[in-house]
């Protein structure tokens, strides 16, 4: 997946426009389709987003500027964001001098001290079993009837349900458990499904192509500005912990909405159980006090382990804030107009690539 993002830069004013496509620690657990997309956005250092903003600045001057990518249920893959520029050509208002320019190599970009954030990341897995354990409880007001249909399934009330899994493959679970951090320059987010990093801080050494002049490299000088990898170390038994916490019973599975009511007698009773005791409470009319049964059961039950098998993705967003600079001492290639205050303008692609 690409996206192409199209600045317009000057010297002594620079001028961008971005084409730009329409994201806490906890313990909240939700279930979510394996999809979705990433996506990145350009801001300056106001949020606006560089569609109609003007940023302004001379030799000597650095300009920060806001990259932002976020991830809404993603595969984990890896992800780049790279920014090229061009030559900055004298621009009248109305038109360039191509022969009268200033080297994309006085163009670099740097970081502050603090440029990275990551916000609302969640580990997207699937393929998730639920071992509950505890004993079938007494029936809720006493019912000599439901009591003989239990006993005569094998399962009479104080049987014990241990070790019994109940599976949840095929959707994804998602476990909240990393909230918003700031981090210096430099610093590998470990820690995560997806590991994400800074930047480098480089110089445009080779320009890139401009859209009216010529004179762009055959290949221009890519800077990074963020970047994501697959993290082999990431833990999914953190993952499974964390769940087993957040859901603490078989009831929180349920009004989770991770496991349907039928899905949990499906893991505690077998078939024959299971045809034996809806046969006989159909036959004797007590759906009403089985239904209230089933309620009791999922509530005595306890979760004991959680086990997660599968690691999908994440969902989040990774801000990365570097610097445009701009030399101090600015060489102009060509004859500059004299008497005038001489602006000039080039194009900067900023360039997400996921694989």
């Amino acid at each position: 997946m690409n996206r192409r993002f199209a600045t317009v830069l000057g010297a002594a004013v620079l001028a961008a426009a971005v084409a730009v496509p329409a994201a806490s620690v906890s313990t909240t657990v939700t279930l979510a389709d394996v999809s979705g997309s990433r996506t990145l956005t350009v801001t300056d250092a106001t949020g606006t987003t560089l569609d109609a903003a003007t940023l302004s600045t001379g030799a000597g001057a650095s300009i920060p500027f806001v990259t932002n990518v976020t991830d809404v249920l993603y595969d984990n893959l890896t992800y780049d964001v790279d920014a090229s520029v061009s030559n900055l050509y004298l621009w009248d208002g109305v038109s360039f001098t191509c022969g009268v320019y200033i080297p994309a190599n006085e163009l670099s970009i740097s970081w502050p001290t603090e440029a990275f954030g990551v916000d609302d990341v969640s580990a997207l897995v699937t393929d998730t079993l639920f071992d509950v354990s505890g004993t079938l409880p007494a029936i809720s007001p006493a019912n000599a009837t439901l009591d003989a249909i239990l006993t005569a399934a094998g399962v009479p009330v104080g049987t014990s349900v241990s070790g019994a899994d109940l599976s949840r493959s095929g959707q994804g679970l998602i476990e909240e458990t990393i909230g918003s951090v700031q981090l210096a320059s430099g610093v590998l987010l470990s820690d995560l499904p997806l590991a994400i990093s800074v930047g480098t801080a480089a110089p445009f050494t080779d320009a890139a192509d401009h859209s009216t002049c010529s004179g762009g490299a055959g290949t221009p000088t890519t800077v990074n500005l963020q970047s994501g990898d697959p993290n082999a170390s990431f833990s999914l038994a953190d993952v499974a912990a964390a769940v087993e916490t957040a859901l603490g019973t078989v009831d929180g599975v349920v009004a989770g909405g991770h496991l349907t009511k039928d899905e949990v007698l499906d893991g505690i009773f077998t078939d024959a159980q299971l045809t034996s005791i809806t046969t006989a409470v159909s036959a004797a009319s007590l759906g009403a006090v089985w239904d209230a049964y089933v309620d009791d059961v999922i509530t005595a039950l306890s979760l004991d382990d959680v086990t997660i098998n599968t690691l999908v993705g994440q969902t989040g967003t990774y801000t990365s804030v570097p610097s445009l600079d701009v030399d101090s001492a600015l060489t102009v290639v060509g004859t500059e107009p004299t008497g005038v205050t001489n602006i000039y303008r080039g194009e900067m692609v900023i360039t997400l690539t996921s694989s």
